[in-house]
């Protein structure tokens, strides 16, 4: 982060990384760094509890597109909080968490969903390629997530 404290070289200025603060100057700063390493841990460890999971999701996934991704990455995170709930153990017995009023039939969709598979095209690709890449506004983002924290908790942190 430019004039914000060295930050970690390992990951390139990319609009789509935030990165933290190795050695914040500033309380804002420090409450940004401390936040992020917290948010940071809690992301690793969800994200290894559903790779050991599925392995759908250890694989590269660059060039899938972002809905696909999401409906993937929910639809794990779904199976994987139902399998946790299924797996419960209430006085050394197995107990089934669903109820008998669960009627998944009954939510109705908006019919079927219907999934692009045909390539993105080229200029497409490339321009959003070059809109991650602007270390600008890398930068910007970073500056402004750290003042909307601060504007939102900076009181709790001073008291």
């Amino acid at each position: 982060m430019s004039g914000v404290g060295k930050s970690d070289d390992i990951y390139p200025k990319w609009a789509t990384i935030v990165q933290s603060i190795l050695h914040p100057q500033e309380l804002a700063h420090e409450f940004f760094a401390n936040k992020h390493e917290s948010y940071k841990k809690d992301v690793k460890r969800t994200f290894r509890v559903l790779q050991a999971r599925f392995a759908l999701v250890r694989g590269p996934v660059r060039f899938w597109h972002h809905e696909d991704l999401s409906f993937i990455m929910k639809a794990c995170i779904i199976l994987h909080n139902m399998i946790i709930e299924d797996e419960r153990v209430d006085d050394n017995k197995l107990v089934a968490i669903a109820s008998s009023n669960d009627n998944y039939d009954s939510l109705g969709t908006d019919g079927p969903i219907e999934v692009s598979r045909g390539p993105t095209p080229f200029d497409q690709f490339m321009a959003s390629n070059r809109a991650i890449r602007d270390s600008n506004t890398h930068y910007a983002l970073c500056h402004d997530i750290i003042a909307h924290l601060w504007t939102l908790h900076g009181q709790d942190v001073i008291e």
